[in-house]
């Protein structure tokens, strides 16, 4: 491929869609694989923020589905990197839309749990990490690309 062609060439549709995809996709299967973590009677337990009903009514479905969208969105996300249909940023910028999925998974059944007493992992997730994945996500929004436009380093190696 051509300079002239990676400068002009747009973003892979397919890949757009499938990391958008996988970004909720994640949510959901991060959630379902962590479980309730509950440690107590949930009738007499302290919450944070009670967990909707129709999310424990319907917690096998989510899962299953959040698995099935996440391997389809991964397994159409490397054949198009493989093919090399996407841009570098999009890789970049997908593998942390994934990550940051997955901790909005994990945020949301440690900010659920019932506890004995005070949630101090939930509050300190809403106090520390999210702001400081906030705070990641504007860093890398102002970092500059690795790999610059118009250039193409699988011509160059080989």
């Amino acid at each position: 491929m051509t300079a002239t062609n990676l400068e002009t060439r747009r973003s892979d549709p397919w890949s757009i869609a499938a990391a958008i995809m996988a970004v909720p996709a994640a949510a959901g299967t991060a959630w379902f694989l962590i479980g309730d973590l509950t440690t107590t009677d949930p009738a007499g337990a302290d919450y944070i923020y009670r967990q909707p009903a129709w999310l424990s009514d319907h917690e096998s479905v989510i899962g299953v589905v959040s698995i099935a969208l996440l391997a389809i969105a991964l397994l159409v996300l490397v054949l198009r990197w493989h093919q090399r249909k996407t841009r570098t940023e999009w890789r970049t910028l997908t593998v942390l839309w994934v990550a940051a999925g997955i901790g909005t998974g994990l945020t949301e059944r440690t900010v659920t749990m019932g506890v004995i007493g005070a949630n101090i992992g939930g509050g300190a997730l809403l106090l520390f990490v999210v702001p400081a994945g906030l705070l990641g996500a504007d860093h890398y929004q102002r970092w500059p690309h690795s790999v610059p436009v118009g250039r193409d380093l699988a011509a160059e190696s080989g």
